[in-house]
């Protein structure tokens, strides 16, 4: 192999690259221009190459030589010169291929791009309206990794889950002779794609929706070594092509976000750039491209001095702007890679900020507690605070007899600062008595001062929500209720205030109930002196109070509420909507249930069309809107008030979508862009209707039912589709949402149509791979 191929580089398993840019050498002199202009790439071309994977898209024709047309915009090329026959008409060139005709060639497929206009330019045309996303019905189920023989089977358009589901059970290699069905794959033909690949790692790139070439290059699987040279790497193309020999592990996978860039790659075009504008380094990244795509594939190397990076704008990532999570340049500070994470915290904090939860007692985040100590004034509204999290202990008796002595002395200038364990159950299986004490005094403390001295109490965590729940349930309970059911709804009838109950922590507080109940019965009343001792023995034989009617808490079950969207819409699970609490307590009027109806439904004794038996007329619900080729339905069925009255809530109606499955294959599209507008009224909820109060669920509330939640915020909101997604992501925070890539992916076909609809000059903010990389990256930021 020539020098001109070898690149050093380091592995950390072999499904992965990392490149070492800087080490890596194309064996020549780094220099001017010229250089760059010869050492690009080591393998022959076609000429006249395709310009897009589409075919049909952009014209075939050859581009003619760079000295005949100067730079040209690619939204408007040049009209035809006047013929005068057929024979010898001169056919017109595409946008794209005029384009190409302004830029000098390295190599054939390989151009440069030598100003930031002709940059502008590209990225015009490929952010700009009238380069569309191709369809999900293209794109999938080509993205969801077909490499495998059991996943190629599955979404095989004539795999029939009835009749096909038991040959998955076989072994991998037996199936291809059980399936008698064509299990070849094509790539599909997307428009013009471009994949913006820096050559030197950074965490902050400077244009926008950049992947390093980690993220599309792959390890042969026989490569073993940490040094080796491009034969060593797979094909783009070979992500697609079935594995040989069949691994063991054969998992049905339809959410693999990791994936989507190297799914991605063989369809795409490359723009390849450094902050540094290293002509080095981008030389021996397209190198590395050059001998890993197809010849179709265009490489476009970024060579203009790095002072001139300011007239890129608004394509630089410094530009974005987001309407949640604060402002878009404390992203800019954080690692691009950690760009999600960062936002998702700043939304966490706003959404769960500073809030009254009872007359006097307030909760919040870290956020909250840093503005308040930065403000001395600020700070003096609140005469304690208690800071809840998983490292803390309970208070001491000496620190809470200071503060109580302190209380008695009357010193109105005193702050007072206390730590709250998280939880009880999870660091110990039992309270010592000190530490009964020690809780039972903080709860009277906090009573001393909001009752008697008529202060501020501020409890808080770092999100202002996962930590907090035991002592807010604890004061609920003291101040609200008889039992820990009733203090829990009580804050639940509050659906701004997040309340995250473990079970644990529900169970140490049933045990612990008798105690809360003796202090506000007994203590309470007399004075506001610390505890220094329990009656132990008669705490014990307190009557304990029934919470009644109340189907939730149960053994077995979530213990946490549907999720609060918006003041009209909740996201949940098929356990909420059969609920009566649940559906009791948040005065739910309206369900949306996709494909898992309530228990309790079967008391309408009614049929749907599609259950029907022949010749029934009676009771029988027609559809009101029907698609994927009359395969899904929606209908709509009213309660009747006898119903409402003997369950005791308020539902009115339900919405049935029917046979949706989260299987990677069913669509969710036309009930966004099909369906009927007074039928997508009643699926995307309005927060602007206030007679609605709407549960929207699905069996676990994290796909299905969680991308309508996702379309409601983004059509009535008009918000985007990732800050949608992190939107529901931490309002439903409890259960990490995921929608299924087909569906996800759906989501950004309509939001590409609403940001259409609302301005016409509209340019993609977001690439689908670089959305879902992030996504996978926060996704393992959870996993322990």
């Amino acid at each position: 192999m020539s020098p001109e191929c070898i690149v050093n580089a380091q592995t950390k398993a072999k499904t992965t690259l990392h490149l070492d840019t800087v080490a890596a050498t194309a064996c020549r002199p780094a220099g001017d221009k010229e250089d760059l202009l010869t050492a690009v790439g080591s393998t022959t071309f076609r000429k006249g190459s395709d310009s897009t994977l589409m075919g049909d898209d952009l014209d075939k024709t050859g581009s003619p030589s760079s000295t005949e047309i100067s730079e040209t915009p690619l939204l408007d090329p040049p009209s035809p010169a006047s013929v005068s026959s057929l024979e010898t008409q001169v056919p017109s060139l595409s946008p794209l291929d005029a384009f190409h005709a302004s830029l000098e060639k390295a190599q054939d497929n390989i151009f440069l791009i030598k100003s930031p206009s002709q940059l502008k330019q590209l990225l015009d045309f490929f952010y700009g309206g009238s380069n569309a996303l191709a369809p999900s019905t293209t794109t999938f189920p080509y993205l969801h990794g077909l490499a495998q023989i059991k996943q190629r089977v599955y979404f095989h358009e004539k795999f029939d889950p009835s009749t096909d589901i038991n040959l998955l059970n076989y072994a991998p290699e037996d199936i291809p002779s059980l399936f008698n069905h064509d299990l070849s794959v094509e790539l599909p033909s997307i428009p013009f794609n471009l994949m913006t690949v820096s050559s030197v790692d950074t965490d902050k790139p400077r244009l926008i929706n950049s992947i390093s070439l980690e993220d599309i290059l792959t390890l042969k699987p026989d490569a073993q070594v940490t040094d080796f040279d491009i034969s060593s790497l797979q094909k783009l193309s070979d992500i697609y092509k079935l594995e040989d020999p069949f691994s063991e592990t054969q998992e049905l996978l339809n959410r693999n976000y990791d994936m989507q860039a190297r799914l991605m790659a063989p369809m795409s075009h490359f723009l390849v750039y450094n902050n540094a504008m290293d002509n080095s380094a981008n030389s021996n990244a397209a190198t590395v491209l050059s001998n890993v795509k197809s010849e179709q594939q265009n490489i476009y190397v970024v060579d203009f001095k790095p002072e001139e990076w300011d007239q890129c704008s608004p394509y630089l990532e410094k530009d974005v702007t987001y309407s949640i999570g604060g402002h878009s340049s404390v992203f800019y500070q954080e690692p691009y890679t950690k760009k999600l994470q960062v936002m998702e915290q700043q939304l966490m904090w706003q959404l769960n900020g500073l809030k009254e939860l009872f007359p006097r007692l307030y909760i919040g985040n870290a956020f909250n507690f840093k503005q308040m100590v930065s403000s001395r004034g600020e700070q003096q509204n609140f005469k304690l605070h208690i800071h809840c999290h998983e490292n803390a202990k309970l208070p001491s008796l000496e620190a809470l007899r200071q503060i109580s002595q302190s209380l008695d002395r009357g010193t109105a200038h005193e702050t007072y600062f206390l730590e709250f364990p998280d939880s009880i159950a999870r660091h110990t299986d039992e309270l010592s008595p000190k530490e009964v004490l020690s809780y039972i005094n903080v709860l009277k403390v906090i009573h001393t001062i909001v009752l008697k001295n008529k202060a501020k109490v501020f409890l808080y965590s770092f999100d202002g929500f996962t930590c907090l729940s035991l002592l807010a349930l604890s004061l609920s309970m003291l101040w609200t209720s008889d039992t820990v059911e009733e203090a829990a709804l009580n804050i639940f009838r509050k659906p701004a205030f997040k309340l995250y109950l473990y079970r644990e922590d529900f169970v140490f507080l049933k045990q612990f109930e008798p105690y809360i109940l003796w202090l506000r019965d007994n203590s309470l009343n007399k004075n506001y002196h610390l505890q220094l001792s329990l009656p132990i023995r008669e705490i014990s034989q307190l009557p304990r109070k029934s919470p009644g009617q109340i189907d939730w808490f149960e053994d077995g079950r979530d213990m946490n509420f549907p999720a609060y969207i918006h003041d009209t819409l909740f996201l949940g699970s098929a356990a909420h909507s059969s609920s009566i609490t649940v559906l009791a307590t948040l005065g739910i009027n309206r369900l949306i249930s996709i494909d898992k109806l309530p228990v309790w439904f079967h008391l309408l004794e009614c049929v749907f069309e599609h259950d029907a038996p022949p010749f029934k007329k009676d009771n029988v619900v027609k559809p009101i809107f029907s698609f994927n080729n009359d395969k899904a339905k929606v209908y709509e069925v009213e309660v009747p008030e006898r119903i409402r009255k003997l369950l005791k809530f308020e539902v009115r109606s339900v919405v049935y979508i029917y046979n949706v499955r989260d299987d990677g294959k069913d669509s969710m599209m036309p009930l966004l862009l099909e369906c009927p507008d007074h039928v997508q009224r009643k699926l995307l909820v309005d927060p602007e209707d206030k007679s609605s109060r709407t549960l929207v669920h699905c069996r676990v509330g994290v796909s299905r039912s969680a991308s309508l939640a996702i379309a409601s915020i983004m059509k009535h909101f008009h918000m985007d589709v990732l800050e949608s997604y992190l939107y529901v992501r931490v309002r439903r925070f409890n259960v990490v949402i995921q929608p299924n890539l087909r569906l996800f992916y759906e989501l950004f076909l309509f939001d590409e149509m609403l940001q259409r609809q609302r301005n016409q000059e509209y340019r993609r903010k977001h690439c689908w791979w670089v959305v879902c990389d992030q996504i996978a990256r926060l996704n393992k930021s959870y996993v322990r």
